[in-house]
């Protein structure tokens, strides 16, 4: 769109169009214009006179020609509906002792960049031109910042103009969505209460006028006889937009070495249809995908990546499109927990214990390096994610062990004891783990079955696995073991159906420790031979052995709870405030929250932001019913109705000068001027 000084609405398009039918009459006149040869011998001698009679049809015919010129010019510009912004005239407007509130558009979506230069900086511009009107002797201003918690630069109307220029020199734009009801409540009420006896009361909105937070405004904002003026920055013209909405990460926890299924999520603002490429940055690796995108629409794009074998802790990953007009929605970045192949170590006796085999073959189809270690010998527990106890070989380790296995757990190892006789049992209860297991021996049905229901009561965190397990459930039965422990109070326990503890789990600082009351030889146990073992020590080890959480995603302006110490956070991606700490910027973050594991935070623009659709200024206006005397002019006046009657006037003219020339070429000629 182009702007000429007050007049606004005009585009290029229309103005090229305009001046190539401009091109048709002048055309026309030049070749009318080119000269004849005169055949006739005695015209020389009326030559002289001809060209006198000439020179007035000469000046008829660039006067017709000009109003030519002009319809056509008029035509066009009307099809292109341009309007007059005329300029506030404060003096004229109201008499001394006015109060005006610049309501100043600060919101994510003011980063949008035109010739150059975003729409805030604009607004500022704007922003400094309504103050230059203000005469300090008897005006008052202030100045109110649309963001998600509206703020006002005084805390009052104030003839301070230097502090307000400086507050809006000062300001930035900010990632977050505007309140634009809460702006004009805050203005509204500077207004109300700042009223002077005399004069007039304005409300100066400086915005790109998005419709998604225009048009949430209620009713009667300003107070009776307060006039709006709207300063619409930007071209005006509406743009398609593409944004980043969120990842799409797979059900399990990525792994070191291994190849997982990620999705971005892309949403499309904009009516026709386009294509975008889409980049995956994993650890410095990059992906790309093209996809096709409908209007408004929003699509998932899927990338086959591959987890750098070295990553122990987590790995950076990122994805970004095609840069368009407002690219700060085009990225988001995550920091991703990524779980190390899990070291198993297997405390058993191979060579006299077929449950050692079966333990051991059923962990290492989870995917886990297993290394056995006999009771009698040394070794450095810190190399392994989790320790596996079996019977007698596991009485004896924890009898000789037991402060390295209480600190081994709280450190945040994980441990799994399975227990088949009293004397386990009895080991077992050397930890004197609160709530978790007691000494004592209980006698069982032999045929004692576990249903679905009590199943899940331990394994319902992982929903799959207990789909699995439910119709096995219903048809298996498991061989009791005499003399096992029982405590049915932890809310994690399985039961059998006549009371006794299954499997039993806890946390034990920042680890888990669990007890499986059976026997897992393959000779003397159903329960190693039935379909469920292998699911069971699956999900024992997912349990067992601890990894994060997936990113939490976020929004720009959300409250991020319980935050005790941030953790390689970038510069202004949070901000605390009187209330606590908000996300202020997209991006990702780690924290750790005092007494829990580390949380990886992923925020980005609130996709209201990302709908670059416009709203009209009367719409603004019409949401403000109530706003008083001026509002209906601050929206400009429109010239098309202006510009149709002067072209109408110019065809009349020229209907009426065409009839003359007419009339003195047919009537008169070249002889009368002779007479």
């Amino acid at each position: 769109m182009i702007s000429f000084g007050p007049i606004t609405g005009l585009s290029a398009g229309w103005l090229a169009a305009g001046g190539a039918a401009c091109a048709v009459p002048i055309a026309i006149h030049l070749i009318r214009r080119r000269s004849r040869s005169i055949a006739f011998p005695p015209a020389a001698i009326l030559a002289q006179q001809d060209a006198l009679a000439k020179r007035g049809s000469r000046l008829r015919d660039f006067l017709m020609l000009a109003l030519r010129v002009l319809m056509i010019a008029l035509i066009a510009l009307a099809f292109d509906q341009p309007s007059w912004e005329a300029a506030v005239d404060w003096e004229r407007a109201a008499p001394p002792g006015r109060d005006v509130v610049i309501v100043l558009d600060q919101s994510a979506s003011m980063q949008r960049v035109e010739a150059g230069r975003t729409l805030f900086d604009r607004a500022k511009v704007r922003a400094f031109e309504a103050i230059d009107e203000l005469n300090p002797a008897h005006d008052r201003a202030a100045v109110v910042f649309v963001r998600l918690q509206p703020q006002a630069a005084l805390p009052e109307l104030s003839t301070n103009y230097a502090a307000l220029r400086e507050r809006i020199r000062g300001a930035e734009v900010t990632h977050e969505r505007g309140d634009a009801a809460g702006a004009m409540a805050l203005a509204s009420a500077l207004l109300a209460n700042g009223a002077t006896a005399i004069g007039a009361r304005n409300v100066v909105i400086v915005t790109d006028r998005q419709e998604s937070q225009w048009s949430a405004i209620a009713d009667s904002m300003t107070p009776d006889g307060a006039g709006i003026l709207i300063e619409s920055v930007g071209s005006g013209e509406e743009l398609a937009n593409t944004a980043v909405v969120d990842f799409v990460w797979p059900e399990r926890a990525l792994s070191a070495g291994e190849r997982a299924r990620i999705g971005v999520r892309l949403r499309h603002f904009g009516n026709q249809a386009r294509h975008v490429t889409v980049t995956l940055d994993i650890s410095g690796e990059l992906l790309r995908e093209r996809a096709q995108l409908t209007s408004w629409s929003t699509t998932t794009v899927w990338f086959d990546a591959l987890v750098p074998e070295d990553a122990t802790d987590e790995i950076a990953v990122s994805v970004f499109v095609d840069s368009d007009e407002f690219p700060v929605d085009d990225a988001l970045k995550a920091r991703v927990a990524v779980s190390p192949v899990v070291r198993a170590a297997l405390i058993g006796r191979v060579q006299t214990s077929l449950a050692s085999a079966a333990v051991r073959g059923a962990i290492e189809a989870t995917g886990a390096q297993v290394e056995l270690v006999m009771p009698e010998s040394g070794f450095d527990l810190s190399r392994f994610e989790l320790l596996i106890m079996l019977g007698d070989a596991g009485v004896e380790y924890v009898q000789e062990h037991e402060s390295a296995i209480r600190s081994y757990v709280e450190r945040g190892g994980g441990l799994a004891m399975f227990v088949d006789s009293p004397a386990a049992a009895a080991a077992v209860a050397v930890l004197e783990w609160s709530g978790v297991w007691r000494s004592g021996v209980l006698s069982i049905d032999a045929d004692a079955s576990l249903s679905a229901d009590e199943f899940t009561t331990w394994i319902g965190e992982n929903e799959q696995v207990a789909a699995v397990l439910a119709p096995l459930l219903e048809r298996i039965r498991f061989t009791a073991i005499d003399g096992l422990l029982t405590d049915a109070s932890d809310r994690n326990s399985v039961l059998f159906a006549s009371g006794s503890v299954f499997v039993s789990s806890v946390e034990v600082g920042f680890g888990h420790a669990a007890v499986v009351n059976a026997d897992v030889s393959a000779v003397n146990s159903s329960f190693v031979a039935s379909p469920v073992f292998p699911l069971m020590i699956d999900a024992l080890v997912d349990r067992l052995v601890p990894h994060d959480e997936w990113p939490v995603r976020m929004q720009v302006g959300e409250r991020l709870a319980n935050v005790d110490q941030i953790v390689e956070a970038p510069a202004g991606f949070i901000e605390r405030r009187a209330d606590g700490w908000f996300a202020a910027a997209p991006g990702a973050a780690t924290w750790k929250s005092e007494g829990s594991a580390r949380r990886d935070v992923v925020v980005g623009v609130d996709p209201a932001e990302s709908d670059l659709r416009l709203m009209e200024l009367g719409g603004i206006q019409g949401q403000s019913e109530g706003a008083g005397p001026g509002r209906e002019a601050a929206g400009g006046t429109a010239l098309w109705p202006w510009l149709i009657g002067g072209a109408l006037i110019a065809a009349v003219i020229e209907m009426l000068c065409g009839a003359a020339l007419r009339r003195g070429r047919s009537g008169e000629g070249a002889f009368a001027w002779a007479k």
